[in-house]
Order: structure tokens, then sequence, then C-alpha cells
């Protein structure tokens, strides 16, 4: 063990047990952390007074520069394998997921933190912020994806991106992935024209699940993209436009990705019923993935991670005739969306008249 590891592991209860029964619930269960560790080494050195204090001998950084601009980071130096350098920005975070602008100014001052964590921790930390402002660090019960590990003596693009994660967001092992491709840290692969890229595994995955035994595969992804009101629930008629923007709050919310797999299944049902989309589908001009029956592009990601998902999060305050000033999208948005339209399943009739409400 690294010397700079031993005060950790002495005051950290999960570490000294660690000794004994190595690491058996890493990656198996979520692990909070309580105690850390800054990124120094601290001697005894006795002060004017005549009393012997502790002192900051030297930083452990090695990373130049202000890091102006830059969100969280993780450094990892291979002549020193045991341990990590994690810079959180632990005073400010995005704490109003409602406010326009939190997320979108560079940050002046920068404000890190850097903690020293074991190795082994990398693929697993995250860092979740209470109401009050206050934090705890985390290791998640899988590994996390394409979470972005700065290498000493490399060159590259440091992504956007906070290891803080909002109590509102999902936690999952695909939470920084970007697309629906394989892992990559530059070329994604994206749906075509859908305009999904956070979380878009789980959507593609459930498209394929469940839309494939009827031949919808690609309708749905497809519909999902289109602007006119011509989805048919019972006697309401919904534009594509809706339904992705309930689909992307879906994919990152917490409380609301339960209901991916139930919109996928609506979007089938009525996609089967009525025959929808073969007088409206163009052929996608794009790469195919599922042996050709999704539209794919092959895309370089130059957006801001966590602008992305805050957007994704909010797109259902775009829907028509919805306030930007509503402060629960969950229950005042997703819930009454699904309470109304969830109920119509395959022995509806589908008449319409001209009477219909477009959404």
């Amino acid at each position: 063990m690294n010397p700079v590891l031993w005060s950790l592991y002495a005051t950290c209860s999960y570490l000294y047990g660690k000794k004994r029964i190595e690491i058996q619930n890493l990656g198996v269960k979520e692990i909070c952390i309580r105690n850390y560790r800054r990124a120094s080494i601290y001697a005894l050195a006795e002060e004017e007074d005549g009393e012997m204090r502790v002192v900051e001998e030297r930083s452990l950084m090695w990373m130049k520069g202000s890091l102006t601009g830059v969100r969280d980071v993780m450094l990892y130096d291979k002549a020193q394998p045991s341990y990590v350098l994690l810079g959180v920005d632990t005073e400010v975070c995005d704490t109003n997921i409602y406010e326009d602008n939190s997320d979108d100014e560079d940050d002046p001052v920068t404000h890190k933190t850097f903690y020293i964590i074991p190795a082994e921790w990398m693929p697993y930390v995250y860092i979740r912020f209470k109401d009050d402002e206050s934090w705890c660090m985390y290791l998640a019960k899988k590994k996390f994806c394409c979470w972005q590990i700065l290498c000493r003596g490399d060159v590259t693009v440091v992504r956007r991106e906070h290891v803080s994660i909002k109590s509102e967001y999902m936690v999952c092992e695909d939470y920084f992935h970007v697309g629906v491709g394989l892992c990559a840290t530059v070329v994604h692969e994206v749906l075509a024209d859908v305009g999904i890229f956070i979380n878009a595994k789980q959507l593609y995955n459930a498209v394929r699940r469940q839309a494939e035994p009827y031949g919808k595969t690609q309708e749905v992804i497809y519909a999902l993209g289109v602007h006119e009101p011509i989805f048919k629930f019972g006697d309401e008629q919904i534009n594509g436009k809706t339904l992705k923007f309930i689909m992307k709050h879906l994919l990152v919310c917490k409380c609301c990705n339960v209901y991916v797999d139930k919109l996928v299944e609506m979007i089938c049902t009525t996609l089967v019923k009525h025959d929808t989309l073969p007088g409206v589908m163009n052929s996608a001009e794009a790469d195919k993935l599922k042996d050709g029956l999704v539209p794919c592009y092959t895309y370089i990601m130059d957006g801001d991670f966590v602008v992305m998902r805050k957007d994704a999060y909010r797109a259902p305050l775009k829907i028509n005739r919805i306030k930007w000033g509503s402060k629960n999208i969950c229950k005042e948005i997703v819930d009454p969306f699904f309470e109304k339209l969830s109920n119509y399943s395959m022995d509806d009739d589908g008449n319409d008249d001209d009477g219909n409400d477009d959404i």
C-alpha cells in the first residue's frame, strides 16, 4: 500500500475493514464513503508559539493550470498506481435544475478540492449532493463506463462533466455514456434525427426488446422525430415531438425512468394498430444498427455533457401550453401524461373526429 493512503485507511471504517474482507462489496452494492483525505502530504511543525501543528508539507496535485472552465476531474499517474486524485467542485453545484443559466456559464474561479482515493475506486466513485448542500462520496453498484480519467502524460480534450450526480438523476452504469454505440472517447453513434444523446442505450434496448417482434423497431425511433400530430391514443392525437420531450426526461429522471418501457409500448401499440408511418417515413440516409433496422449517425460529440443532461430533464417544459414556471415536472407533467394516455390499449376502437385536441 502506498504510504499516502495510510491515513485514509486508518480513518475510514470501510477501508480499515477492507484489509480483512478485501473489497467484497465493491461492485455488488452501493457504498457510502464518509471520511475523506485531501491530496496533500502533511507533517508536524513547530509554530512560533512553540505549539506543534499539522501543516501541509506538499501537494500531490501534479496537473498545472487554473482549470478554469473545467468541472470535476479524475487524475491518474501511472507511476503511482495505488491511488488517483479526484478534483471536485464542492462549493458550486447545479443546485436548481429549473434555472436557465446555472450550468451554462463558465466558472471564472475554480473552487475545486482534490481528494486522494484508492485506484480501484476509479470506475465506481460519484458524489451525491443533499438538499442542505452537504455531500457524500459513494461507490456505485456497477462500474461506470465512459467516465473520463486523465492520465499523466496523455494529451486529450477534457469533457465538461460532474462526478457529482444530482438527486433527481438516475444512476446507472451508462450514466456517462453518450449515444447508443460502443463506448467511445470522441466519436459516438447516435440515433438519427432524434436528438436523444443521454442514456440513449436504454431507449435503444427497450425498442429492440419490445418493437422487434412487431417489425416496428425503426418506426418507433422515427416516431420520436415526427412533428405532426399523427399518433393516435384513443381520442387524442399526439405529435412525435411531444413523445420525444417526454422520453428525454424519462431517460435521465430517477423517479420517471420506470416509464421508459411503458412509453415504448404505447408508441409501438399505436403504430401496430393504426399503421401510421409507412406513408410518412422517409428513407433515413445514415449508418445502420441492428441489421439495418435502426438508423444511426456517427457523430463527434462536442456538446457540454452537464447541459445536455439538464436539457433532457427539462424537456417536457417545452411542450405547448406548459408554463416554464412549473416546479415539478414529474408530478405536473409526466404523471398526468401517463394517467391520461396509458389506458388506451389495443382493444380501443381508435375512432377519430374533427373535435380532437392536438398536443
